[in-house]
């Protein structure tokens, strides 16, 4: 059981790394025109010249580090198991 736990450990551990690394490479992107781009709540776009627009994922991006927080969450929480069950 211990064994177990200890892999669901690092799985989730490994898992926030993973989303974290992934929301840090989002980058943005130039587009000259919204046509077939679908922007979602809390996404950006920002017009700089007139066929130039600056779109930003930022939904995306607020997605997978609320996923990877609660990753690390629960990678914290089974570790405070640990010493429970190693104690047998």
């Amino acid at each position: 059981m211990l064994f177990i736990l200890q892999l669901t450990v690092l799985l989730s551990g490994f898992t926030a790394a993973a989303l974290w690394w992934w929301a840090s490479t989002l980058k943005s992107k130039t587009v000259p025109n919204l046509d077939g781009i679908i922007l979602r709540d809390g996404d950006l776009a920002l017009r700089y010249e007139a066929d130039k627009i600056l779109v930003w994922r930022v939904s995306l991006q607020n997605k997978l580090n609320a996923g990877a927080a609660a990753s690390a969450g629960a990678s914290v929480a089974l570790q405070a198991l640990i010493p429970f069950f190693s104690a047998n």
